[in-house]
């Protein structure tokens, strides 16, 4: 287990490994010297270790990257560590998990990313973590649930913003043996019944997520309704769109274009646009 706790200042022997693609903010107190073979920026507090090809750690299979300010990742950022088992992003600045980030990680079976500032984890995010086993989210600022999960037995979704976890974004939700979903506003419709029908059997962890929507069943948590009373209030009606009018607009390549569709239903329907190909903006009328 490597602990780069004190990052710049006692542990100058693993900084030549540490990011192969990573950017690393460092506060002015550990700016003491520059890693071998990477550029320091002292002005940006920034140490690069861009293209090194740092290589002497390939074999390493756990990797604890905990509290270090980490606040950019960059594509294949571990993606010579092909042996690695356990990656601990926790308690970091990450905002934006890119596209690649944990490519060719097919033997990684624990991702610890919780207790940063995510706002968003797109669903080819784990696409090549074929053996993720647990995955912790919990403490992010995520508004929406993540997918292309594959074989999943752990799950801590907690205090974020999510206010549905749908089945959808699991390949299969039978291995899912943990889930954390308290600390989230849940929204307790339909999209949810999948949880209730496994309530019986799945580990909350001792913490129950708790309905905050609709009103007759706030407070109420999820492990305590009765089995009559799931097709009572975990129900939703289908969206049906009430404007139908064609609307036509002509624009210039790079103009920014608005259309507008109103629906209804229950729970209210969100259109959701692609944008730059691997970013996507969902709005809720």
């Amino acid at each position: 287990l490597i602990t780069p706790h004190s990052f710049l200042s006692d542990v100058g022997w693993l900084l030549p490994f540490l990011f192969l693609l990573l950017m690393i903010t460092v506060s002015p107190a550990q700016s003491q010297g520059c890693p071998q073979r990477c550029e320091c920026i002292a002005k940006l507090k920034t140490v690069s270790c861009y293209g090194k090809h740092l290589l002497p750690y390939s074999r390493l299979e756990k990797l604890d990257l905990s509290e270090n300010m980490i606040s950019v990742l960059e594509p294949n950022a571990f993606s010579s560590l092909q042996n690695l088992k356990s990656l601990s992003l926790r308690g970091n600045q990450l905002k934006l998990v890119p596209m690649g980030a944990f490519s060719r990680l097919s033997n990684l079976t624990s991702l610890d990313l919780s207790g940063n500032k995510i706002v968003i984890l797109l669903d080819f995010t784990f696409q090549d973590l074929r053996s993720l086993k647990n995955l912790e989210v919990g403490d992010n600022d995520l508004p929406y649930a993540l997918g292309g999960l594959r074989q999943i037995r752990l799950l801590n979704l907690s205090s974020n913003s999510l206010v549905t976890l749908e089945e959808g974004a699991f390949q299969s939700v039978n291995t899912l043996e943990t889930l954390r979903l308290d600390g989230n506003p849940l929204a307790c419709d339909c999209r949810l019944l999948w949880i209730l029908q496994r309530r019986k059997t799945l580990n909350f962890d001792g913490a129950s997520p708790v309905c905050m929507t609709p009103v007759e069943v706030q407070g109420h948590a999820l492990n305590a309704f009765s089995d009559s009373a799931l097709f009572d209030h975990f129900t939703c009606q289908k969206p049906k769109i009430r404007n139908r009018k064609l609307q036509q607009i002509s624009a210039r390549e790079g103009q920014v274009v608005s259309f507008i569709c109103r629906a209804e239903g229950e729970p209210t329907p969100c259109s959701c646009v692609t944008v730059y190909a691997y970013l996507y903006v969902c709005v809720c009328v």
